[in-house]
């Protein structure tokens, strides 16, 4: 088993950067320190179903350990290494379903446990983390709500319960954007006089497909799912004139970053609220219009930089994503398609061109039906032995006359 053996050591609480990372990460703020592609990296995570992960409360002389399996865990974390101070880590997204514990029973030794029922645990509030990219050790401290089915009364316990733990593990990386989690957060806390301290240890797998490993794993466990069903939420977007949104290649120190003005864009987005393991959210269709840019001529400084012309972007492939409806987190993992009028030949560019990116953002919903969407997708890529980070800034509103903000926003 991977389960990560959590130490008792003193950490510090990074409210803040963990608030300056979620910034960075929605598009909220934009900065260039050095390479943004590279900065923040978007972990969206499964359970592995070749590893165990528990729940257990221990309630000391009462009672013990009582331990539970847990059945389907989905988290975002964002790791990002440009934050002041050192590297930062914070979930954005967290939900987990545990199978029902037996807890002892007040009335004494002999009588019977009493259930929980069904457990669900879910991220209130992300207090922010550290990462260390040369070990993989990360940290975090966050409050979970956790909601039994199963009355607790006899107990002193009324779900929800809120939980502050501090968790701690290892990322290993198997490649640029796959790899796996080893986590425990833990805690103690206190009701009715009881005291009782709470490990949870998770096994995830993390990378752009993960929805087939979580397929996978919840198909055992459907049954234990409310039967009530939630319609899909269909975002239908446009563009926010109200808002600049961007597109940028960074060249590092070939050139730097060249951004240009989004003129247009235009997509649908599907929230899925009961899909197993959690709340998903993914693109279906993705058009937009990018003004020229004007990228670094390989002849070198002093040379007229080379023009792409207008750009195209649409969907090539959606890999799926997560969306918290408590924060409006979403992220997801897409394959897009970019064409250049232009002739970018002398930099081994060709359109069209294929670009993976991670993207993460919030959904602000104003009624039931309308709102808007500040989201970056980044990621890196390579033409020709060169290395460059790609960001899209795009903001948009949408609702069921987006048609007349679209006319708006790209009048021709």
């Amino acid at each position: 088993m991977r389960s990560f053996n959590v130490e008792t050591t003193n950490r510090i609480r990074t409210g803040a950067m963990g608030r300056l990372l979620l910034t960075a990460a929605c598009g909220l703020a934009m900065a260039w320190p050095g390479h943004v592609g590279a900065a923040v990296t978007v972990l969206n995570a499964a359970q592995d179903p070749t590893e165990v992960s528990s729940f257990t409360l221990d309630f000391g002389e009462f009672g013990g350990p009582r331990s539970a399996n847990i059945s389907s865990t989905r988290y975002t974390m964002v790791l990002d290494v440009g934050v002041p101070g050192g590297p930062a880590a914070a979930f954005t997204s967290y939900f987990q379903q545990v199978d029902e514990l037996f807890l002892p029973n007040p009335a004494g030794p002999g009588e019977p446990d009493i259930g929980t029922g069904a457990i669900t645990i879910s991220l209130d509030q992300s207090l922010g983390g550290t990462y260390d990219p040369a070990t993989g050790f990360v940290t975090t401290n966050d409050v979970y709500r956790i909601e039994f089915d199963g009355d607790l009364s006899g107990l002193g316990i009324f779900s929800p319960v809120f939980l502050e733990g501090e968790s701690a593990g290892v990322i290993d990386f198997a490649t640029a954007k796959t790899g796996t989690v080893a986590l425990n957060w833990e805690g103690n806390h206190t009701i009715g006089g009881l005291t009782f301290g709470y490990v949870c240890a998770t096994n995830v797998v993390f990378g752009p497909r993960i929805q087939r490993i979580q397929a996978s794993e919840v198909s055992d466990n459907a049954g234990t799912a409310s039967t009530a069903s939630t319609p899909d939420t269909w975002l239908n977007a446009a563009q926010d004139p109200a808002e600049v949104s961007s597109f940028t290649l960074d060249f590092g120190e070939f050139g730097g970053p060249r951004t240009a003005n989004i003129s247009s864009t235009a997509y649908t987005m599907v929230l899925d609220m009961d899909a197993p393991g959690g709340p998903t959210a993914a693109f279906t269709s993705y058009a937009q219009h990018v003004d020229e840019l004007f990228l670094p001529n390989p002849a070198g400084p002093g040379e007229p930089d080379i023009g792409t012309g207008a750009i195209t972007i649409s969907l090539e492939e959606s890999l799926g994503g997560t969306y918290d409806p408590v924060t409006g987190f979403v992220a997801t993992n897409d394959v897009y398609r970019i064409e250049f009028d232009g002739d970018l030949s002398g930099l081994g560019i060709f359109s069209p061109v294929l670009l993976e990116g991670e993207s993460a953002g919030v959904i602000v919903f104003a009624t039931a039906k309308t709102g808007s969407v500040a989201l970056n997708w980044a990621g890196d890529h390579t033409i020709g032995g060169l290395t460059f980070g790609y960001v899209c800034a795009t903001n948009v509103v949408f609702g069921p006359r987006v048609s007349r903000v679209n006319t708006v926003a790209n009048p021709n």
